[in-house]
């Protein structure tokens, strides 16, 4: 075999041929199984070199390798070429323990570690003050708490509905009570809740509606988190009556009366709950 095979076989494997010497080469490869072996077994170690990392990855790759081919020499049918690719082989293999030995003192290298406190000639401070130490630190300071008006922050965009006349077909709903921004003392904690008005208008058979309540909580309303609901039941006449025992806590509330089926909403309004 010439002189310059381990040049072809690399610019084979890495794509550096041109596509005449490629198409001759090719073909010396479906005459010649000598050849073809030795490049599929360039190849293997080359992919399993390119892919050193993990450690485990390599050392697996490469000892497939030594499984699929157990007599390296067998590839080199010309005894003048022997001795080459026994010696390429060899520092191939050298090579990639070498990566090997790289990989695992890095991975086993003790980390530095910073010198303990008896070491800078500092008292030590028992395990249980450490903790309550940490607690301490990561306790809020009354000034960092939120305040109390952040209870009564408005949500811009429920705001925006607040006082616009919405239709659902042929009916619409007027809200008697509570009026809009209306104030509820809890007494005992508690709060008596209390939703009257009217549907006017031709309400379809079977169409149903439902009260939402939801706090000025931005991500609650954004995730339809409501704090309490109910089904809102139309008498004959179109009236409508809720009365309910409530503990909501102070703060700002909206109220969102929507179509059972579409999901629509049909009237928005608010109120506030005071201590």
């Amino acid at each position: 075999m010439e002189d310059n095979i381990d040049d072809l076989i690399a610019d084979f494997l890495s794509g550096n041929m041109d596509p005449a010497t490629r198409d001759r080469f090719e073909q010396r490869l479906a005459a010649e199984p000598e050849l073809a072996a030795r490049v599929a077994l360039e190849r293997d170690i080359a992919t399993a070199l390119d892919a050193f990392s993990p450690e485990n990855k390599l050392r697996a790759n490469l000892r497939q390798i030594a499984d699929k081919y157990p007599s390296l020499e067998s590839f080199a049918p010309y005894s003048g070429e022997r001795r080459g690719i026994k010696a390429r082989n060899r520092w191939i293999i050298a090579a990639g323990l070498l990566i090997l030995g790289a990989l695992a003192y890095w991975q086993f290298q003790p980390e530095e570690k910073p010198l303990s406190q008896p070491d800078r000639g500092l008292p030590a401070i028992p395990a249980e003050e450490e903790v309550q130490k940490t607690q301490e630190v990561e306790k809020p300071s009354p000034a960092k708490q939120q305040p109390i008006a952040a209870a009564y922050q408005p949500i811009p965009k429920l705001e925006s509905y607040i006082g616009s006349q919405m239709r659902s077909g042929a009916f619409q709903i007027l809200l008697d009570e509570p009026k809009s921004g209306a104030n509820f003392l809890r007494s005992a904690n508690r709060l008596t809740f209390r939703l009257s008005g009217k549907v006017e208008g031709s309400v379809p058979a079977g169409a149903g509606l439902n009260l939402l309540i939801f706090s000025n909580n931005q991500k609650d309303f954004e995730d339809l988190r409501a704090v309490e609901s109910r089904v809102l039941e139309i008498n004959p006449d179109g009236t409508f009556l809720i009365r309910q025992q409530w503990t909501l806590p102070p703060g700002l509330y909206y109220l969102v009366i929507e179509d059972q089926q579409s999901g629509e909403w049909l009237l928005v309004d608010k109120f506030l709950v005071k201590a």
